[in-house]
């Protein structure tokens, strides 16, 4: 009887990092009997998008169906190209393994896992930084090469992670601005929700006092000040559309992770359909501003 193969690559020199035996045994009896699972011993780099790959790693990887380790390394990417159908990244990141994983390879990582506690970090290391901040900007007008003069910190990285992050610096009261491009920004389809009387006079993300009568929106997709137009189609109402400004943030992540994609204020919401909907599926295109100039 011919058996399907699972990796598990997991073995991290870091205590904390390191796969539980019991999780291992756990992933042996929900496969069955029909899997062949092997544990590799070897050391694997956990640190950053993962390591290079070990000799061990890559020989159990031939013909492997699933690859569960610290980022995809090139060499058990190649190893499996035949067989290889999911592979998982126990890292958030995933960067370095994107240009060796197929077309037809399914791959997840663990963002959500490592998200709250990267922004605890996150959070920790700018209140660290700005303790010092007066003295760095001190000796910065002490040195002459421009090069070395040390930048404020920014947060790039997933909506997931970056969500996490402004949510505990609105908390503590710091100044966050959204930097993204909308030269390419495709329209996104999701759920709209609304928000309404409870939150009147309430500061948002912009600074001013919310108006739920304003045609106006939370997101976490445009910078502040963007204007996107929110669609709807249905079949017994036919198309609707309305025009609103991105003042605020929202919907809350764990929404969004739902398909939440847009928390309109009330007054746009009954522009789309009636509140007690409470939901309704929309498409939202960023409207481009048009240029002054004559061609």
């Amino acid at each position: 009887m011919s058996t399907r193969r699972l990796v598990i690559d997991l073995a991290s020199p870091r205590t904390a990092w390191r796969i539980p035996r019991p999780n291992a045994v756990e992933i042996k009896n929900a496969v069955g009997t029909s899997w062949d699972v092997l544990e590799v011993k070897a050391p694997a780099v956990s640190d950053g998008d993962g390591g290079s790959g070990s000799p061990e790693a890559i020989a159990a990887a031939r013909g492997a169906e699933i690859y569960l380790g610290f980022g995809i390394p090139s060499g058990v990417a190649a190893a499996a190209k035949d067989t290889l159908r999911w592979a998982h990244s126990a890292t958030a990141g995933i960067g370095s393994s994107l240009g060796h994983v197929g077309p037809g390879v399914l791959l997840t990582n663990s963002a959500g896992v490592h998200a709250e506690p990267m922004a605890d970090w996150v959070i920790a290391a700018i209140a660290y930084f700005t303790r010092g901040l007066d003295r760095m900007i001190s000796a910065q007008r002490l040195v002459s090469n421009p090069l070395s003069k040390t930048a404020i910190p920014t947060l790039p990285g997933t909506l997931e992670a970056w969500g996490l992050n402004l949510r505990r610096s609105l908390i503590i009261g710091s100044c966050c601005l959204c930097l993204t491009s909308l030269a390419s920004a495709p329209p996104a389809n999701g759920f709209a929700s609304w928000y309404g009387e409870a939150h009147r006079g309430k500061l948002m993300a912009n600074g001013k006092r919310f108006d739920p009568d304003k045609l106006t929106a939370a997101s976490w997709f445009y910078p502040l000040g963007t204007k996107v137009r929110v669609s709807l189609e249905s079949s017994s109402r036919g198309s609707r559309t309305v025009l609103v400004t991105i003042t605020d943030r929202g919907p809350a992540t764990d929404l969004v992770r739902e398909g939440r994609i847009i928390d309109l204020a009330y007054g746009a919401f009954k522009r789309l359909g009636e509140p007690g909907l409470g939901l309704v599926p929309v498409t939202v295109h960023p409207v481009r501003k048009r240029s002054s100039g004559r061609p």
